[in-house]
Formats: structure tokens, C-alpha cells, sequence
């Protein structure tokens, strides 16, 4: 598990959702979309826009069908 004290996303144009998203898999690891919508307590739907926004902007990849979040 990764450390609780990761510093805070900085948000640059992004949604909230997309924020709250790439925090969660810093603090927590690589996950699934459908991880990610019940961990955050979102739809599927929600947890894809997210995704696919970090996605679009290059802040995340994916391996194994997981997003990781790309170092700073």
C-alpha cells in the first residue's frame, strides 16, 4: 500500500473528478476504471470521464488494463 501522505494533485485545468481520480490512484496503487468508480463511490460512467480526461492529458497510463499515475 502506498503512503497516505502523498502531497495533493495540482489541479491545471482539470475537472474535479479527474483530480479526486488521480489522487486516489497515487495514494493507492494502479486500478481499473470499475475499481476506481466503487472506491470513490461514483458510476462507471463518472470514474471513465475521469479516467479518459487524465488519459487525454498524459497523466496516466495503463498497464495490464490498470491506470498508473505518470511521475511528476
Amino acid at each position: 500500500m502506498k503512503s497516505d501522505t502523498a502531497p495533493p494533485v495540482i489541479a491545471d485545468g482539470l475537472n474535479h473528478d479527474a483530480v479526486a481520480y488521480l489522487d486516489r490512484l497515487r495514494l493507492h496503487g494502479p486500478a481499473t476504471y470499475g475499481a476506481m468508480a466503487t472506491a470513490l463511490g461514483w458510476g462507471a460512467t463518472r470514474a471513465w470521464r475521469a479516467e479518459a480526461e487524465l488519459r487525454g492529458a498524459g497523466l496516466i497510463q495503463f498497464e495490464m488494463g490498470k491506470g498508473i499515475p505518470q511521475s511528476a
